[in-house]
């Protein structure tokens, strides 16, 4: 199971991107502040959403890795709390997930897509 997410990006992001290679990081990291909410709903997803609540997303600019141009990966921290009602029993803690990251210059785009998590296989009968 892949969580996947995208988000829009504006036509000077898409040409900043595209052209100052130095300064590609920083407008990373600012596009991805932006959009927290996409993020942690994706996250949530590998939780039970109806339960479990994604929150404190730090993203650090030093995790940023690009593998060529426009993909890559960089790590995300957070905090995630569950709230079991009948058990009356609250639970936090903290995690960190792998983001890999494709910058679709004609959708005008950044694809984020989490860890692949294995499902267990149904058991049989």
């Amino acid at each position: 199971m892949i969580e996947q997410t995208s988000i829009e990006l504006s036509e000077t992001r898409i040409h900043a991107i595209r052209n100052i290679q130095e300064a590609k990081n920083e407008l990373l990291v600012e596009e991805l502040i932006n959009n927290t909410t996409a993020i942690e709903n994706m996250i949530s997803g590998y939780y039970y959403e109806s339960r479990g609540k994604v929150y404190g997303l730090n993203l650090k600019k030093d995790s940023i890795v690009f593998e060529d141009n426009l993909r890559g990966y960089l790590t995300l921290d957070y905090s995630i709390n569950y709230f079991m009602g009948c058990q009356d029993l609250t639970y936090d803690d903290k995690n960190n997930m792998r983001i890999d990251f494709e910058i679709n210059i004609p959708e005008k785009v950044i694809k984020l897509s989490g860890e692949n998590i294995r499902e267990r296989e149904p058991d049989t009968y």
